[in-house]
Formats: C-alpha cells, structure tokens, sequence
C-alpha cells in the first residue's frame, strides 16, 4: 500500500522529520456523544460560552473521532517537542472549514504543505474559541461543522498582523542562541491564542467534529417611546402635535 505524496521538504536546519501523507485505508471511526456524557457537556460548554450563541448558533451534535495511526503519529512528534525543546503542551484548538474537507482531513490530517502562509504565520491555523474559527465555516448552507483538534505547544513567538501572505516567512525564525532549533508556534496573543498557526506534520490531532445550525437571529425590537433632543430639550414624539406652536408643544409659554 503506497503513501501519498509526501509533504514539502523542510530545510536541513529542522531537526523534525517529514511523515509521508497517511495511507488512505487508515480506519477512522466517529462516534455521536451522547448530551449526557461529561466529554459532550464539557465541548458544549466551551460552544455555547462564547459569542456564537448570541449570533444565533445552535449546536447540534458531536462526533469523536479516533484514527490509530495519526493518534501515533502524534505521540511520536509529541516525544520529539519533549526531547529537543523539553517541555511541551497540548492545547485545544478549533478549525474551521468546509464540510467536503473534514473526511480527508480526519483520514489524513491538516496536510501542511496545502495551506500556504497564515496572516500571523505559516501553517495550518486555529483557534482557543470556537467564535474565531466559525468565520472559516461552510456558508453555503445553514447547518456547518468545525473541528476540535488537539495542538502540540513548545516555543511561541509573537508576530504582527500581515495581510499580505507573500511576505509572510515560509519558515518561523530561530530561537535566540540556536542555528537548528526553530519557534514552533506563531500566533498574534500567545497569552491567549486565539489565533496561531503550526507548520510540523502531526504536531495536531482531530479529535472531534462539532455539528451547528445558523439561526436567523430577529432584529432588535424598537421602544414604543422615540424621543429625540432638540436644541437641549427632550422631545416625545409619541406626544408630538406637528399643529401645536413650538413653544406649546415643549410645555412652555412666551411668558415663562
């Protein structure tokens, strides 16, 4: 069973090594949680906590997935983080995307060398709340999926803001007194990460598909009472008489 192709080669300074893609008969199996388990509370809780409840999201269900071999493919890139920068995180991430990708991103992962250069750097992106990663969801239909993914962590660097992708570094720079060891991590907060972005292969693994539906959310309703202020007085409108004289209808008189 032949690999696909392999992802772009990374320069000989980078102590990780290039997986070749994932065979695509990798088994896959997604399970629906049940609302009542603590792992679907726990996700729901982190969904519906943030501003997508208030822009009228509804979520729907989740499925986690589990893939033996990208689960390996993890920990082996895990044990790389904890050997050359010693110290490692996992951190939660979400991804949003279109429904037509999910299958092959769950059989094969984020594919690296697919995703050109974030705005705050190169690699594949995510984010610490699910608000952010909805505005990479599929809009052409009404019901949308994100993923939940959990990301490897070592060495973050801070860069600005660039929305211009062609001059966005391909590779992220040097840690401070190392020729070989590279930033891991690029993100515009890393005290919040509410965006960064990763360039190692498997230094992610999906592990849920959380399932939403848009609702239309109704305008405001306006307040029986419209009054507005006009040359320092307060006007009721609801009271106004367009016949009356100015003064009678501001309740005064010429006299005081």
């Amino acid at each position: 069973m032949q690999p696909n192709a392999t992802a772009s080669a990374v320069r000989p300074t980078s102590p990780f090594t290039v997986f070749p893609r994932v065979a695509a008969m990798a088994l896959v199996t997604r399970t629906t949680l049940d609302p009542g388990e603590d792992e679907y509370k726990e996700i729901a809780k982190t969904f519906n906590s943030g501003r997508l409840v208030n822009s009228g999201c509804e979520l729907l269900s989740v499925e986690k997935v589990h893939n033996a071999t990208l689960t390996q493919l993890f920990w082996e890139t895990a044990q790389r983080y904890q050997r050359d920068y010693g110290h490692v995180n996992i951190v939660k991430g979400w991804h949003g995307t279109k429904k037509e990708n999910v299958a092959s991103i769950l059989q094969n992962n984020f594919d690296v060398s697919n995703t050109g250069r974030h705005r705050y750097g190169p690699g594949v992106s995510f984010s610490s709340v699910p608000s952010y990663a909805f505005h990479y969801c599929d809009k052409r239909t009404s019901e949308a999926c994100m993923l939940l993914v959990n990301v490897l962590v070592s060495e973050v660097i801070e860069l600005p803001e660039n929305k211009d992708e062609n001059s966005v570094p391909s590779e992220l720079p040097f840690l401070p007194g190392s020729s070989s060891l590279r930033y891991d991590t690029s993100t515009k907060d890393k005290d919040n990460l509410i965006v960064f972005a990763k360039r190692h292969e498997h230094a992610f693994l999906p592990t849920h598909v959380v399932h939403f539906k848009r609702i239309p959310v109704p305008p405001p309703r306006c307040s029986r009472r419209i009054s507005f202020v006009l040359s320092g007085e307060m006007w009721n409108l609801n009271n106004f008489n367009p016949f009356a004289s100015p003064m009678d209808t501001l309740g005064g008189s010429p006299g005081g």
